[in-house]
């Protein structure tokens, strides 16, 4: 005997497979669909052509899955970004009292198991949505997206195409190392500031190079500290002298104020210091911050590096300490 509850406005395609303990109501699934134990699907949701819906997923009013997509076991949809039990009057919330937001999973993709989708969202053909991801905005087709939040990791199968694209576009930083980085002041030596700038630029290629062989070889979207540790490794191999985690002093005054106000992530030769980032956007205050690290250190060159681009180039910044030139 089998425990199911299939309302009569149901819309069953030919060939669908629904196991035990399954609730529907109102929703419509295409032919040969697959749905696995204790999941329950809501009115107006619709499902796709063979489509597989694993165990103990909930799709909720408002959520359309295309055809031939794969849903992990324990998938939650979302359809409210501000659920609440009550109205305004104290009262339990009925329909009239909030609207449904919908959710797109178009031809082709995969969610794994336990992951939340929250409402709003599209996810593209051929997605990959990795195991207890959140998904929080739209999946771009054909990529792979893991996390909470959900971020991107890469392309499906091109990996190659993206290397090769990401060595080509980074040549451009390192070309651009080559122009003058501040106009000389007045009275300077211009020859010794030519040679300073020339050894600031040689020293900020070899650091690029290094971020983009840990980039090309572990990706975004991992914590900083695992790309500060194999910045370490890539700059022992170069041969680059650094120290990291430097405790930098306060004075303000004439008057020490702090023994260690901040600590430089990576400093070069005792001239560059580099800021190890993963985050989803640089915001213009990490900016600010490095620089204000350059005046407080009295160094004259740092380098922004979020490690969280699909391409690194989009991920660094260079930060000039005017006050040094």
């Amino acid at each position: 005997m089998k425990f199911q509850s299939i309302a009569p406005d149901v819309k069953l395609g030919k060939d669908v497979v629904i196991h035990n303990f399954v609730n529907l109501y109102g929703c419509e699934i295409g032919d040969n669909t697959k749905i696995g134990c204790f999941v329950e699907i809501q009115k107006n949701a619709k499902i796709g052509r063979f489509c597989k819906i694993s165990s103990h997923t909930f799709i909720c009013e408002g959520v359309t899955i295309e055809d031939n997509v794969f849903i992990g076991h324990s998938v939650v949809f979302i359809n409210d970004t501000y659920p609440r039990a009550t109205n305004s009057k104290g009262q339990l919330q009925t329909e009239e009292d909030w609207k449904v937001e919908p959710i797109l999973v178009k031809k082709g993709a995969s969610i794994g198991s336990n992951c939340t989708i929250l409402s709003n969202v599209t996810i593209g053909e051929n997605a990959i949505v990795g195991a207890g991801s959140v998904v929080t905005r739209d999946v771009a087709p054909n990529t792979i997206v893991v996390g909470n939040p959900a971020r991107h990791l890469r392309f499906i199968g091109e990996e190659k195409r993206l290397f090769l694209a990401e060595v080509t576009e980074d040549f451009e930083i390192l070309s651009t190392l080559r122009e003058p980085i501040s106009d000389y002041s007045e009275g300077s030596n211009e020859v010794g500031e030519k040679n300073k700038e020339s050894n600031l630029n040689n020293l900020s290629s070899k650091i690029i190079k290094a971020a983009i062989k840990v980039h090309s070889e572990l990706g975004p979207g991992l914590m900083e500290s695992v790309y500060h540790l194999c910045m370490k490794i890539e700059l022992n191999n170069m041969g680059v002298e650094y120290r990291s985690e430097v405790p930098v002093p306060i004075t303000y005054n004439d008057h020490k104020v702090s023994d260690e106000g901040f600590r430089i992530d990576l400093l070069v030769e005792d001239k560059i210091i580099i800021e190890l980032k993963s985050v989803e956007t640089v915001l213009p205050i990490h900016k600010k911050q490095l620089l204000t690290y350059l005046r407080l250190a009295d160094k004259p060159l740092g380098l922004l590096i979020n490690f969280n681009e699909v391409l690194l180039k989009n991920g660094i910044t260079r930060i000039i300490n005017t006050q040094r030139y």
